[in-house]
């Protein structure tokens, strides 16, 4: 989806938003647009790319061997059972909770 606003802060505001509900990659670039030399003015134009999780609530998630291990050790086989601005897991087995921030 894309959105078109007019001011920079916006389109932050808008992004603050979703980085409050989900775990997200944010990416920014900025493009010069105009440039006036006699004024010395700069008109840029901002691009935001969000990356959302594809992972839902109730999803079955099978970690690698390595990863498992980075996290401590738990079965790799979890299931999702909330998304907020972590991805909260938890393990079938040893019901053992396990939260993932963004990265």
């Amino acid at each position: 989806m894309d959105f078109y606003f007019k001011e920079k802060s916006h389109a932050l505001e808008l992004v603050r938003f979703i980085k409050s509900k989900f775990p997200i990659r944010i990416d920014m670039s900025k493009k010069l647009v105009s440039h006036d030399t006699h004024s010395n003015k700069y008109k840029y134009k901002y691009a935001w790319s969000v990356e959302l999780p594809k992972i839902c609530k109730n999803d079955l998630v099978i970690l690698s061997r390595r990863f498992a291990k980075v996290l401590g050790g738990p079965s790799r086989i979890l299931l999702c059972y909330k998304v907020s601005n972590v991805i909260h897991l938890v393990d079938p087995i040893t019901t053992r909770r396990i939260d993932l921030p963004a990265v």
